[in-house]
């Protein structure tokens, strides 16, 4: 077989067997493996199985083994050994990530960068500011270090390399592209890593490349002339590339454990379309141009960037009976192109011209794009590490990815995240997900944008083309997504939050457990029997004719409403149950019952929708047939004398009857 020289250097030092016959194997010896140079398998390694040994032991690690070190201790329990190195990311002693020299230090029992709780972003001390000029001033070599931020919304993360300092104690910076929606960084959560000053908490290290000498703060017990001691720099283990024309077929992968790749949080610069998220697309096991392509019972952990990616045009793959615990960035990534999509934007604030866009064919543009993929059965622990948006599973600008009894823990932000609509027919289902959103906010343990072709910042302008072209929120999300039969947990925000223009969407046979459901602006989501015993539906935005269906399912409380201006005969919500009607939150008292029809205005523009009773003095209530005119001022319900009592009022109403006139007063 023709092979390139990176594939053979590799594969010499992890191979006990590689047969050239009509089943090509690369069996891996037991124990670890470590790599010089990624495994590369091209379109003439189709049919390739790299297998594990049976009982699992076979590890592919990109660590290197620092051997033959001499340290000798210094102040402050330093020690120090001399060390050529050509790039190191990560030091892992006895099989421990130790931290890079940082400030402030990280601290057992915070979640937050290792050093807060999520309780504490507005607690400012300045005694924990990593900017303090006078910190800054302190360090004789700013220009190794790296700068890490929560953006200042809490909507995931942002890192810059410190190019050096000014008399005045100001950092130069260069990055911040981490985040779609860029900020300026967090006042609270941020930190400095990688300065040698800051070298003085046990489990942190520091390496100075022109002494060429590595500084180490061992951990209690930890004897450092014993130690296995491993420097990280591969950023890729395994590369399987084909091309559109020419893809890498039935590749499988089995009973492997992968280790030891680098961060990746400053090559992390692709805008994922108008979606808040940002890309590297790399990762430990990297798939592009492949079919029938496979993961089997493999286990992926202490790795800095992505696990697994998919990149570009991949059909049928399938990862399967998978570990992910302790990643970098995300654990499987499927990201199309942008040439696949018709009319690409880039950011969410970038300027909408219809007259640029191409709003009549729909679907898919090119080949470039992951299809008919599947992940199951498979184990998510602590993914996002280093890199805070991100999530367990990624779906970008792909189509049919099935996600299926998947359990998904820890996770900084989304467990699973669907960036776009392009182009829709995934699954979500069977999945236990919980202990999500931990680090962040505003945000779901299941999370989606739809930030399509259609899509504007001005729900006015797309309600009005919707309008005139109903298809238009369907022509990339030209296939339904189904989310069914998954208990969802989020611990920060909503367990399913379907932003901005989600649409085509159909949620069924769900629990959630904490922060309920919300659905902003978006056309044809059907929500049916769900089960949301602590919370609600949130319905944040509703345009005209959403065409929404909320049916028979179990709320906690009464519906939490953010601008709802659809009509009655815009959607259809019946047959639902609210465990606690007299239980409402904010400003507006939301009715006990479905299937009632509400118009609430305040004079001047629609103020809510279905089932809203502000708490304004004076609201006069028209109980009427379907179809009855209206004026400013009027509120339309369907009432029965059974109902009525169950309506959570804040001030004394009136109710207009054809009999005459009764009030009502609060309870």
């Amino acid at each position: 077989m023709k092979r390139n020289v990176l594939s053979l250097a590799a594969l010499a030092a992890v191979c006990s067997v590689y047969c050239a016959c009509e089943a090509r194997v690369i069996a891996l010896k037991p124990g670890v493996n470590r790599l010089i140079e990624p495994i590369v398998l091209g379109p003439e390694d189709s049919d390739t199985v790299i297998r594990g040994a049976p009982d699992g032991s076979s590890v592919l690690s990109g660590a290197v083994e620092l051997k033959g070190l001499s340290f000798t201790k210094g102040e402050g329990g330093v020690w120090s050994a001399r060390c050529e190195l050509d790039g190191i990311d990560q030091l892992f002693v006895d099989g421990t990530r130790y931290d890079m020299a940082r400030f402030p230090n990280s601290t057992e029992g915070k979640n937050v960068y290792g050093a807060w709780t999520l309780n504490e972003t507005k607690n400012y001390r300045p005694e924990m500011d990593a900017l303090l000029p006078e910190r800054v001033k302190s360090w004789a070599h700013p220009e190794t270090g790296y700068f890490h931020a929560m953006h200042a919304s809490l909507w995931g993360d942002m890192h810059w390399r410190i190019l050096g300092a000014d008399e005045k104690g100001g950092l130069k910076l260069l990055g911040g592209w981490q985040n779609n929606r860029s900020s300026a960084p967090h006042e609270v959560f941020r930190f400095v890593e990688n300065i040698r000053e800051e070298l003085d908490q046990p489990g942190e290290w520091f390496y100075d490349r022109e002494a060429k000498r590595l500084f180490v703060i061992p951990k209690p017990g930890t004897d450092l002339s014993k130690a296995v001691v491993e420097s990280v720099k591969l950023r890729t283990l395994v590369d399987i590339r084909g091309s559109v024309l020419r893809p890498v077929r039935g590749v499988r992968i089995e009973n492997v454990s992968f280790t030891g790749a680098a961060r990746t949080f400053m090559e992390n610069r692709e805008p994922l379309l108008r979606s808040d998220w940002t890309l590297c697309r790399e990762a430990a096991v990297q798939f592009s141009c492949t079919e029938g392509c496979s993961i089997r019972k493999c286990t992926f952990r202490q790795l800095g960037g992505n696990a697994v990616i998919f990149d570009g045009c991949n059909k049928g793959a399938e990862v399967s009976e998978t570990k992910f615990e302790e990643i970098g960035a995300s654990g499987i990534v499927f990201a199309g192109r942008p040439d696949c999509v018709r009319s690409p934007m880039f950011n969410y604030s970038q300027k909408y011209d219809p007259s640029k866009m191409d709003l009549s064919n729909p679907g898919p543009n090119s080949e470039s794009y992951p299809r008919d993929c599947r992940v199951s059965d498979c184990r998510f622990v602590r993914t996002g590490r280093d890199e805070k948006q991100t999530a367990a599973v990624q779906i970008a600008m792909s189509a049919r990815i099935s996600v299926l009894r998947c359990f998904i823990r820890q996770t900084p932000r989304a467990a699973i995240n669907i960036g776009d609509g392009c182009f829709g027919g995934h699954l979500i289902e069977g999945c236990d997900v919980a202990e999500t959103v931990l680090e962040t906010g505003d945000h779901g343990a299941f999370n989606s944008w739809g930030r399509d072709r259609w899509w504007q910042m001005s729900m006015e302008n797309f309600a009005r083309a919707v309008a005139e072209n109903p298809e238009l929120p369907f022509l990339d999300a030209v296939e339904p997504t189904v989310i069914r039969g998954n208990k969802w947990r989020c611990d920060h925000g909503w367990d399913v939050d379907l932003d901005d223009g989600s649409s085509n969407y159909i949620i069924e046979d769900n629990e959630f457990l904490r922060g309920g459901l919300k659905l902003r602006e978006g056309y044809r989501r059907i929500v049916r029997r769900n089960r949301a015993p602590i919370n609600t539906l949130h319905r944040h935005c509703w345009p005209e004719n959403c065409g929404d269906v909320i049916v028979s399912n179990v709320f906690a409380r009464p519906f939490s409403d953010v601008m709802v201006r659809c009509r009655e005969d815009g959607m259809t919500i019946q047959d639902n149950i609210i465990l606690n009607p007299a239980q409402a939150q904010g400003g507006n008292r939301t009715m006990a019952w479905g299937g009632g029809r509400v118009r609430v205005f305040d004079g001047e523009r629609e103020f809510s929708a279905f089932g809203v009773v502000p708490e304004t003095k004076g609201m006069v209530v028209v109980v009427a047939p379907s179809g009855t005119e209206f004026k400013a001022g009027d509120l339309l319900v369907d009432v029965t004398e059974k109902t009525l009592p169950a309506l959570p009022l804040a001030s004394p109403v009136r109710i207009i009857r054809n009999q005459g006139e009764v009030t009502v007063s609060p309870r």
